[in-house]
């Protein structure tokens, strides 16, 4: 089977130092694995994007077109109307809502008729969770074209580490075995870190000998400073996903602080990642956060309206080891249900039953 992955963000390009370029990467490499020829294409405009859909087109027959949405972006939809292609929109987030809410972008200046047609138009449209589902059917996508499917994990790549700990002792040496918090990606505004540095910082005033580990892009090193001890936390820059998997293999336990009072639409990477190397997670219960993480089996539900919540659930994890450790295999088992070539799967099985 032929497939051409199309992206028309121009902020996401091959390699880029963010979560939506691994996702990319991910997903032609889980196509490829499942013997799929994989074409992949990235354009920043309509005009590029036409030029290359065609000279793919012109080079085989294309069996799907797999895309992912890109606000504004309609070429893509457009092609496969024209070339009889069946296509595959693959939706991250509602992009609108970010666009108007985190870049001031006017909606009222967007053409919501053709995004409409789009949405319409995909022979199926995949969402990371139920909040984007609702997104997709508010735009047009039938309700059954709509499938959900989480963000994947390559699970041998994140994996638990043997022998992690003499690492992590030389990560922080001035510290004699501290509980290890860590986050990684690039840091954004929706994630809430500060709400992660605020609970550390009661935590360590209240005992627990911890230390923060991040490692991506960001002002991460601007949040810690002012309030932990420079030994007690580390930024790492962006690095490759094999020797972040050695970071990330090294934390105990990663907190996530979404704002209770935002749409928890989010299926994150850092999140399955983290599961599969045997790392506790601790989030919030919003969205559909909790069916991922089991609370008390795969790892820690709180409740994010109450501002000592996350504080509390970071001292147990740091004060029960035995619970944590039974907590990370539990976590790693979960990840393992959850994987980039299902995925695939699932969309080569609908194109084979649609041809059909």
């Amino acid at each position: 089977m032929r497939v051409v992955h199309l992206v028309q963000d121009r902020g996401i390009r091959p390699n880029a130092k963010k979560g939506a370029a691994i996702h990319v990467a991910a997903m032609c490499e889980a196509f490829q694995g499942l013997g799929a020829e994989v074409v992949r294409l990235h354009a920043s405009n309509a005009e590029e994007a036409r030029h290359q859909l065609e000279r793919a087109l012109v080079a085989g027959p294309i069996d799907v077109l797999y895309e992912r949405y890109s606000l504004g972006a309609f070429e893509g939809a457009s092609f496969a109307f024209d070339a009889r292609v069946p296509h595959v929109l693959e939706v991250n987030a509602p992009l609108e809502d970010e666009a108007v809410k985190w870049r001031g972008v006017d909606g009222a200046a967007l053409d919501r008729a053709a995004e409409q047609q789009v949405f319409r138009g995909a022979h199926r449209v995949l969402c990371v969770s139920p909040l984007v589902a609702e997104y997709a059917k508010g735009r047009g996508a039938e309700a059954s074209a709509v499938w959900v499917r989480p963000n994947g994990v390559n699970a041998d790549l994140f994996r638990p580490i043997e022998g992690i700990e003499r690492e992590r002792a030389d990560w922080f040496p001035a510290l004699e075995r501290p509980f290890l918090v860590g986050f990684h990606g690039r840091l954004r505004p929706w994630h809430g870190f500060e709400r992660i540095v605020e609970a550390c910082r009661d935590a360590l005033a209240a005992g627990v000998n911890l230390a923060v580990l991040c490692v991506g892009e960001g002002d991460y090193s601007e949040a810690l400073a002012g309030a932990l001890p420079a030994e007690r936390w580390r930024h790492v820059p962006w690095c490759d996903q094999r020797e972040l998997s050695r970071w990330v293999a090294g934390f105990h336990v990663i907190p996530f602080g979404y704002d209770p009072e935002g749409a928890c639409y989010f299926s994150p990477l850092k999140l399955r990642e983290a599961m599969a190397a045997g790392v506790v997670p601790v989030v919030p219960d919003l969205g559909d956060l909790a069916e991922t993480v089991e609370h008390g089996r795969a790892g820690v539900i709180y409740d994010p309206s109450d501002p000592g919540a996350l504080t509390q659930a970071l001292m147990g994890l740091a004060r029960v080891p035995r619970r944590r450790s039974k907590m990370a295999i539990a976590a790693r088992e979960a990840a393992l249900g959850a994987s980039w070539e299902q995925i695939a799967r699932d969309v080569l099985d609908s194109i084979l039953e649609w041809k059909a």
